[in-house]
């Protein structure tokens, strides 16, 4: 039988696929296109913590949620091979991971992964993990009878980048004078949050507000790092 040849487009859903996995926050620690010597097509392997936090069931059905959400990609379920941590394949490919930032997967010198052998593999330079700090969105009602205005303040409630999963916690507070909830909002390394990102995740806690508190009016508010 021939081979399947490893095509532009596939490389690029590749990095689509991971590029979402990490705005999920679903950690990949590697990833690779490989091409076993006695098998006639290439698989996309993903180094996860996954494997052994979820069990393999567990991580499938996340990756394959994310992948199945994705439009117009060329991979598919089948293609994916999730590999725990503490597995051979797991080293090899960590070990191959391009030094420098690329555009696009490099091609290996390994002939083998795993133990097992290849005809080729393609790895890509992943970004380092999203961190995340919980930020809590203030909502309180202007002290006038019957008003239907109320101010946003926010604030970084931990010190330190505690989380990897971005996006809305939870509703800690949901009264008729304050409405308090709770994100996971990306930052940097030194624990700061990009304005953009800031301005991203107002505009998305308001929307989660005018779900709680339907028909109110806002005005804008400020952000604080205390």
């Amino acid at each position: 039988m021939d081979t399947v040849t490893l095509v532009d487009e596939q490389i690029r859903d590749g990095e689509k696929l991971l590029d979402r996995l990490a705005q999920e926050g679903l950690p990949v620690r590697a990833a690779g296109w490989v091409k076993p010597m006695d098998e006639d097509r290439w698989s996309l392997y993903l180094v996860t913590p996954l494997v052994d936090e979820q069990g393999p069931i567990g991580a499938y059905r996340e990756v394959y949620r994310v992948l199945r959400s994705l439009e117009d990609v060329r991979v598919k379920d089948y293609e994916v091979k999730l590999v725990g941590e503490g597995q051979r394949i797991a080293s090899d490919l960590l070990e191959a991971q391009p030094r420098y930032p690329a555009r696009g997967p490099q091609l290996s010198r390994l002939t083998s992964v795993g133990g097992m052998p290849v005809e080729g593999v393609y790895v890509y330079p992943l970004a380092k993990m999203r961190l995340c700090l919980p930020v809590a969105y203030v909502y309180r009602r202007e002290d006038s009878p019957g008003s239907r205005h109320w101010h946003r303040n926010s604030r970084i409630i931990a010190p330190a980048p505690t989380m990897r999963r971005p996006g809305f916690l939870l509703v800690l507070e949901a009264t008729d004078r304050q409405v308090i909830l709770i994100f996971a909002v990306p930052c940097d390394e030194q624990g700061s949050i990009p304005q953009q990102t800031q301005e991203e995740y107002e505009d998305l806690a308001d929307q989660t507000f005018t779900s709680v508190r339907p028909g109110q009016e806002k005005v804008s508010g400020s952000f604080s790092g205390l």
